[in-house]
């Protein structure tokens, strides 16, 4: 479930070279990524115990927020090679992973993770008064899942 998305335009600069640092040697790229980013919950983590009988809805092991999803395109402002040094396909295709990571990170480093939690907390608050305008009560576990197990 999205509960925020950002924008983020970062510029990723990669430089590779074959034993010195001399231009024939030398393959460099100035890149600009532009992402739209996605961050929210993985819903399948959520445990959800309803019991008629008490009118009582359990969340437990609720997930930290996580970032879903990264759409990015990239502009390439310098593509330079070397006499002895030129990208191939799989060069440019790991430059887009690399450059895909790169935003993720900006993205870890910024509040948006932030702002899904508290967006999330807003949601578990519509989900109570929902829950206790039918009579129901709403319990939260207070045990969240870490890396797919749960912890205290």
């Amino acid at each position: 479930m999205v509960t925020v998305d950002g924008n983020f335009s970062e510029v990723y600069n990669y430089k590779d070279y074959y034993g010195y640092d001399w231009s024939i040697f030398r393959k460099k790229a100035l890149i600009r990524v532009k992402a739209h980013v996605l961050a929210g919950y993985d819903l399948d983590q959520i445990n959800i115990d309803a019991n008629s009988a008490n009118h009582t809805i359990t969340l437990s092991q609720l997930p930290k927020p996580e970032i879903l999803s990264i759409d990015h395109d990239l502009d390439y402002y310098d593509l330079t090679e070397g006499t002895f040094n030129s990208f191939s396909n799989d060069d440019l295709t790991r430059l887009n992973a690399q450059a895909k990571n790169y935003i993720e990170q900006a993205a870890t480093k910024s509040d948006l993770l932030a702002q899904a939690e508290a967006r999330g907390r807003e949601l578990i608050e519509t989900i109570r008064f929902l829950v206790e305008a039918q009579g129901w009560r709403l319990n939260i576990d207070a045990q969240t899942v870490e890396d797919g197990r749960a912890a205290n």
